[in-house]
């Protein structure tokens, strides 16, 4: 139902309704004692890149907020499925907010490699075909979410910084 919402607003009229938002959307991500099951969870991450988009630049007033909540999720114990939402969120924001992306810069790449790596190393070890999918997906979203943020920052050296952490990641 929110989901649906969001995507029928504008970015006025989002931003008049975002501080009722974050109350249903924080504690399914935030959860740690298993009130919330791994569908609800799932569902409040993929809020976060749907709030991001309908808001676009203007998420820049709530880049602390998300950041944090999608850096949450990329240290949990949630499954690669989520994390994989997380990864796209990431770069989607920083296209968003460009340069203003640079406090979550070094944190994020950190993200990133981790991610990327992780997924090479199971790669090896699944056997199954769904298993298999969720990673290639993570793979996908690491990489477009690298790209984003090359593209986002607008800025040579930092293009520079996120190409060299892409290429470690790639080796």
């Amino acid at each position: 139902m929110v989901n649906g919402m969001i995507h029928s607003m504008g970015p006025e009229q989002l931003l008049t309704l975002i501080d009722k938002f974050f109350p249903l959307i924080e504690p399914p991500i935030q959860d740690q004692t298993g009130a919330y099951d791994l569908m609800s969870r799932r569902m409040a991450v993929g809020l976060l890149p749907d709030i991001a988009g309908c808001l676009g630049p203007q998420i820049v007033q709530y880049a602390d907020r998300v950041i944090n909540l999608l850096f949450f999720v990329l240290e949990g114990e949630l499954p690669m499925e989520v994390k994989t939402i997380a990864i796209s969120a990431i770069g989607e924001i920083c296209l968003n907010i460009e340069s203003d992306f640079m406090p979550y810069f070094n944190k994020s790449m950190e993200m990133l490699v981790l991610a990327g790596q992780s997924s090479m190393e199971l790669t090896s070890q699944i056997a199954v075909a769904e298993d298999r999918r969720i990673i290639h997906d993570m793979r996908q979203a690491t990489i477009d979410s690298f790209l984003c943020i090359i593209n986002g920052v607008k800025s040579t050296e930092v293009a520079m910084t996120a190409e060299q952490h892409y290429e470690i990641l790639t080796q």
